[in-house]
């Protein structure tokens, strides 16, 4: 598997090195997608707003896109989360990658909506596999997870200033776990090569999401949530990042998140002492990435 994903990121790489040096000559072959890659480091893991390994962690993704235009378009791509400290340790695989994501998916969007301008939708298919989780009790050693995100254009506060509302809902259709949120995102630009980005998302999911594992199964089983089809607000989760661009293909840039859990029951599997999770109900992160876009 190892290979493969080198040899899939080297491949990637050479086509950006075309793509590079036919855009300079603006002749890019209409099958040649847009590739956007991104390596980041982390100083925890966590995972729409609960933690999953609260140690370090290395990340790094790839995604092609191509732009099928009245059509709408095409993408799939693939995201790694290295454990580099080995807290989710399965003593058959040390300092291994600790998940691989892998996803495709199709978007359309609709132009001149009236008073949102357009409504882009995306439906995609995550493949999500956890070789640590071999002895993790109450979970899946991957997941599969269908998602429906619907998104307007941007709106200008100002020429620099921009942001856009949308709705996401998806189902993990391996564990039986459904999730939807509401989210906005915004940018502003301070200038030519520097821009701040920020977003804010409110889930809403059955009692089954993210109770049945990250350690805290046994609270959840005494809190009724582990089986429980329980439905509620669970986290709001705020992050921000600066990007600087380097050049018109590679940017870099600081990120951070805090993340607070809403529902009184979510909270009491925060707090189990085998948790993870901050026992205040506020988790929070921050990183530095490094993006590549061609």
């Amino acid at each position: 598997m190892k290979k493969l994903m080198f040899s899939l990121f080297a491949a990637m790489m050479l086509i950006g090195v075309q793509a590079m040096a036919q855009d300079a000559t603006n002749e890019k072959p209409v099958w040649q997608p847009s590739v956007d890659i991104s390596m980041s480091y982390s100083s925890r893991y966590i995972s729409d707003g609960w933690v999953v390994n609260p140690e370090s962690m290395l990340f790094a993704d790839i995604n092609l896109t191509w732009d099928l235009k009245e059509f709408g378009g095409i993408y799939l791509g693939c995201w790694v989360a290295n454990d580099w400290n080995d807290y989710n340790k399965d003593s058959r695989i040390d300092y291994e990658p600790e998940e691989w994501d892998y996803w495709v998916g199709y978007y359309y969007t609709l132009n001149d909506v009236p008073f949102v301008e357009s409504l882009t939708f995306d439906l995609s298919y995550t493949y999500w596999d956890y070789p640590k989780r071999t002895q993790w009790p109450a979970r899946g050693e991957t997941e599969r997870k269908v998602v429906l995100d619907i998104s307007t254009g941007d709106f200008a506060i100002t020429e620099d200033f921009t942001w856009h509302p949308g709705f996401y809902i998806g189902w993990d259709h391996e564990n039986d776990e459904w999730q939807a949120k509401l989210y906005v995102k915004s940018s502003y630009k301070i200038s030519d090569k520097l821009s701040f980005n920020n977003g804010l998302d409110l889930f809403w999911n059955n009692g089954r999401w993210r109770c049945g594992g990250y350690d805290g199964v046994n609270h959840a089983k005494r809190a009724g949530l582990l089986d429980s089809y329980k439905n509620g607000f669970s986290t709001l989760v705020w992050s921000a990042d600066l990007s600087y661009a380097i050049n018109d293909y590679i940017s870099f840039g600081p990120f951070a998140k805090l993340a607070w859990v809403l529902d009184h029951d979510y909270r009491e599997v925060w707090k189990s002492s085998t948790s993870p999770n901050h026992k205040s109900g506020m988790n929070n992160l921050w990183g530095v990435q490094l993006s590549i876009s061609f």
